[in-house]
């Protein structure tokens, strides 16, 4: 089981306490989920009833990320791109 779950709304399940974080830049607990998966991890999938995240989750996520000429952005945005896509 990975640290996280994705989910088929707009956040991201915290599996080491349930907690589920919503997908804000100014938020801390996402923008650690985010660095997490900078760092090459990859959460779990949504709940079987739904084989792949809604898109709007995917831009929500993407219009979040700041400084698109940083290598650190382009590397999580295609990072993020293959999750949700």
């Amino acid at each position: 089981m990975a640290d996280y779950q994705l989910t088929n709304g707009n956040t991201i399940k915290r599996n080491s306490d349930g907690a589920f974080i919503p997908i804000d830049s100014n938020n801390r607990d996402y923008r650690v989920y985010l660095r997490w998966v900078s760092q090459g991890n990859t959460p779990d999938p949504a709940d079987a009833d739904a084989d792949r995240a809604p898109q709007h989750l995917c831009n929500n996520l993407l219009l979040t990320l700041s400084e698109p000429t940083d290598p650190d952005h382009i590397t999580l945005k295609s990072r993020l791109m293959a999750l949700y896509s």
